[in-house]
C-alpha cells in the first residue's frame, strides 16, 4: 500500500494558499488572523507507523496585517507576494526577506476577496486584478505610481472566482453572471445573461469554459462567446462546485 502525505495541522485556521510558480515546495499561508508566513516544505522519505509521509515545514518569514487574509497569489515570476485582507488593504512583499513593498490601504469600498494575475505580456510581471464583495473588479499595475488602472462595476455582488482567456480577464460573480473584460483596451467586453444561480469558480480548456455554480450545475460556454452558455452540465454536488 502506498504511503499518503501527514495531514497539517496549524492553531490558527487557514484562509487562503499560494504555491510558488516554480518551487512546489514553497507555500505561502494567509491565516483568519491577518497571519502571513512563508515556508519550505520537506516530504520525508520514510513512512510513520500509520504508514504516512511526515511533512517537515520550515518557516523562512511570518508578517502580521490587521484583519483576515482574504486571498494571496505571487508574482509570474515568483519575487513577490501579493496579499489581500478583510480591512481591505492590498499588499506587495518581497518572497525572500518578507519585506512590505508597497500597501494600498483602502484597495476596494468593500472587501477584496480575490487576486488574479493578467498577462505579463501586456503589462509587466506586477499586473494584476482584484475582486470585491460588492462586485467590483479592479486592475492594477505596481510598477506604476498611480497603481490602478482600472475599475469596473459591472457586477452587482460578491466576485468569486477570475481566470483568463487571451486577453480577457474572466470573472464569475454571486449575481449569476461572467463578465469578461479586455485587458489591453481596459474595458467590458461582455457580460452573460443571468444564470440560475451564484456563480462560484472558473476552468478554462482550450475550446471551453466552465463554471462551476451553486446550484450543482457547470455552466458551459464557447471560448470567445461569453453572452450566453452552449450547455449545462448536472453534478451531484447539490451544495455548488467551488473549485
Amino acid at each position: 500500500m502506498s504511503a499518503k502525505i501527514q495531514t497539517l495541522e496549524v492553531q490558527i485556521p487557514i484562509s487562503s494558499i499560494a504555491i510558488h510558480p516554480y518551487h512546489s515546495d514553497k507555500i505561502c499561508l494567509g491565516f483568519l488572523d491577518g497571519g502571513i508566513t512563508y515556508n519550505n516544505l520537506t516530504i520525508l522519505s520514510d513512512p510513520d507507523k500509520n504508514e504516512s509521509l511526515p511533512v517537515r515545514v520550515e518557516q523562512k518569514w511570518r508578517r502580521k496585517l490587521k484583519m483576515a487574509i482574504r486571498a494571496i497569489t505571487f508574482s509570474t515570476d515568483g519575487f513577490f507576494i501579493f496579499v489581500t485582507a478583510s480591512n481591505r488593504a492590498l499588499c506587495m512583499f518581497d518572497t525572500d526577506t518578507g519585506k512590505r513593498i508597497r500597501c494600498i490601504r483602502q484597495s476596494h469600498k468593500s472587501r477584496p476577496n480575490e487576486i488574479s494575475l493578467l498577462n505579463p505580456s501586456i503589462g509587466g510581471k506586477l499586473h494584476f486584478a482584484t475582486g470585491a464583495e460588492n462586485g467590483e473588479v479592479k486592475m492594477w499595475d505596481f510598477r506604476l505610481t498611480k497603481p490602478q488602472i482600472a475599475a469596473f462595476t459591472d457586477q452587482d455582488d460578491i466576485i468569486n472566482s477570475f481566470s483568463t482567456w487571451k486577453n480577457c480577464l474572466l470573472s464569475a460573480s454571486g449575481d449569476g453572471t461572467l463578465a469578461a473584460y479586455d485587458i489591453y483596451k481596459r474595458k467590458l467586453r461582455i457580460c452573460s445573461e443571468t444564470m440560475h444561480s451564484e456563480l462560484l469558480s472558473l476552468a478554462v480548456t482550450k475550446r471551453f469554459t466552465y463554471v462551476g455554480a451553486a446550484d450543482g450545475y457547470i455552466e458551459v460556454f464557447n471560448n470567445g462567446e461569453f453572452g450566453n452558455i452552449v450547455e449545462r452540465i448536472e453534478t451531484p454536488l447539490i451544495m455548488g462546485l467551488n473549485n
